[in-house]
């Protein structure tokens, strides 16, 4: 039985190869899906949509899809520019679209489209360029209430340290502040810092004194986080954040991180290539990981995330 199986599954494989190579061989769109050095030292290795399982998946409904991943210094469209072949799509990271903008408008007359994978395109919106990001709406208000709670419990306020120069920045920042609310109306005030105005790469004033007088941190500055850990790592007060969960310097600070969900993410980008978004953004659900302090929280008896809100990170 084992000596069957063992040609009878590389025949399958062969079979599926070829299927898949005649899938790309009958006229299938070309996409290029673009990584950076940062992003690939977030994930630990290949970006998930570098890797060769969603190449293949593509395959099947008609793309052709290659990955790469330039040089740290290397202009991304100068890169372009240099490819012999054929492009008509390529998908970047919200980090590559920073250093596209001068260009977009040259590659959008070319009719190559511009997606823009798990974050808002610091580009112009128009036909060819989209934004596929993470929708953290539901997320947001449910981590604010239970960071109510926690302040609630305590007796101390939560701080929220954000970035109001978007306004997806705004919103979220004004669901985290709805759910806080929705705990009790007496629940002790939250303090709120803005780093719009601030000089780059700075925390804001009285940000460190607030925090560690704080019962709960909600960091959402992006680059500023793990500035803004550092800073209070003598108080260390929990946390709630983005993008930090796995992080081993500030594991045991975490409470809970929202995350990419990088299932949902490429089944985002597979829709947006069959059919492009006609408001240049398409969304996917964001997920939350549980850190440390869950068990903690736990145990103080307050009120937890759905499970199906709070989708963990398999130890």
């Amino acid at each position: 039985m084992g000596a069957w199986a063992r040609p009878h599954r590389l025949f399958c494989l062969l079979t599926a190869a070829v299927i898949v190579l005649f899938f790309i061989s009958c006229d299938s769109e070309q996409v290029l899906v673009v990584s950076d050095p940062y992003i690939e030292a977030i994930h630990g290795g290949a970006w998930p949509l570098s890797e060769s399982g969603f190449a293949f998946r593509a395959a099947f409904s008609g793309f052709n899809v290659d990955s790469v991943t330039p040089g740290a210094e290397e202009d991304l469209f100068v890169f372009l520019e240099s490819l012999e072949k054929q492009i008509d799509a390529i998908v970047i990271s919200p980090w590559q679209s920073l250093s596209a903008s001068d260009a977009a408008a040259a590659v959008g007359n070319n009719n190559i489209r511009i997606i823009t994978a798990g974050g808002a395109a610091n580009l112009p919106i128009s036909g060819s360029i989209v934004s596929v990001q993470p929708d953290r709406s539901v997320q947001m208000r449910r981590l604010g209430k239970l960071a109510g709670e926690w302040a609630d419990r305590t007796g101390l306020p939560a701080v929220l340290l954000y970035n109001s120069s978007k306004e997806t920045n705004r919103t979220e920042a004004q669901l985290l502040q709805n759910g806080y609310t929705d705990v009790d109306k007496t629940v002790p005030r939250m303090r709120i810092f803005d780093v719009a105005g601030e000089e780059q790469g700075t925390l804001p004033p009285d940000f460190i004194t607030a925090a560690s007088e704080a019962s709960i941190l909600l960091l959402f500055a992006g680059a500023l986080n793990p500035l803004a850990m550092e800073a209070t790592d003598e108080a260390a007060p929990p946390v709630i954040t983005e993008y930090l969960y796995d992080s081993t310097a500030w594991s045991e600070r975490i409470a809970a991180s929202v995350e990419q969900d990088q299932k949902a993410l490429k089944r985002a980008i597979m829709a947006e290539l069959k059919k492009s978004s006609p408001d240049g953004t398409r969304y996917y659900p964001a997920r939350v990981n549980k850190g440390h302090l869950y068990r903690m929280i736990r145990k103080n008896g307050l009120t937890l995330l759905s499970s199906q809100t709070y989708n963990s990170a398999r130890r």
